[in-house]
């Protein structure tokens, strides 16, 4: 808690949260116990960083709340050695400096059996820091934390329009107008 607090009080920043739906809610990516959780990203060797700073985030989330977020269970991406999936994942780790295995399709039948029709040209990518979100209770434990620490949060308000002004920035709602230096729009 201490660390958020300096964090907090050392910015001196009033934060107010608005949301349509009161969380948790089944509108939003959010939704159900758990998301897939990878460091090697193979979308783009550049989400790398800022999956490994997320995972960094909720275990301090997971320090303040006293509540199990986060499992870096390891994770598997199967597929063609000349596919997307492999080739991205590697990509990934390598801008990243992670520790992959890399396992050929006889290894990866053989410790991993369940996966039994794999295909000759296939390889296996075992990325240990993957693993699994629990994001309703990230998203619950995100909040009581973010209210111990003097932020506004607001449900059941629907945001119409934001828009740039002069010093910040004007956000319309179905409640009323705010105005604010800085928005997140997630």
């Amino acid at each position: 808690v201490e660390r958020f607090v300096d964090r907090m009080e050392t910015a001196g920043i009033d934060v107010l949260a608005i949301d349509r739906h009161p969380a948790p809610h089944a509108e939003g990516s959010s939704h159900g116990l758990t998301r897939l959780f990878r460091a090697a990203c193979l979308e783009h060797p550049g989400l790398t960083p800022l999956a490994l700073h997320s995972a960094e985030l909720y275990r301090e989330l997971e320090r303040v709340s006293g509540e199990q977020l986060l499992d870096q269970c390891g994770g598997l991406t199967i597929g063609p050695e000349l596919g997307t999936s492999v080739p991205g994942v590697l990509r990934a780790a390598e801008a990243g400096g992670l520790p992959v295995e890399v396992l050929e399709p006889g290894a990866l039948r053989e410790r991993f059996p369940f996966h039994g029709r794999i295909a000759d040209d296939d390889l296996g990518v075992f990325d240990p820091m993957s693993g699994v979100l629990r994001i309703e209770t990230a998203v619950g434990a995100a909040l009581r934390t973010a209210r111990s620490l003097g932020a506004k949060v607001r449900s059941g308000i629907t945001v119409r329009e934001i828009s740039g002004i002069p010093g910040g920035h004007r956000v319309e709602t179905d409640r009323g107008v705010f105005r604010a230096p800085r928005v997140i729009a997630a």
